[in-house]
């Protein structure tokens, strides 16, 4: 998984769209995760993400298709 992905975070069942990733000592590899809309950033580590199917996909573009939330 690479910058610009959409994924799912299976642990906090969320979509997120990776920012960027990192190495933490004594956990391993994780992804920086933001809202597709926006909002706060979250960590979760790889091996608890998966790219989102098509389906989550669609709904996904059809949330930023209506804007960022207020």
């Amino acid at each position: 998984m690479q910058k610009g992905d959409i994924v799912v975070d299976t642990v906090r069942k969320r979509v997120g769209k990776v920012m960027d990733t990192a190495n933490r000592p004594n956990q391993g590899p994780i992804l920086i995760l933001r809202p597709p809309r926006g909002g706060l950033e979250w960590d979760a580590l790889v091996a608890d993400c998966r790219p989102a199917e098509p389906s989550e996909l669609v709904s996904v573009q059809s949330l930023i298709l209506a804007g960022p939330m207020r």
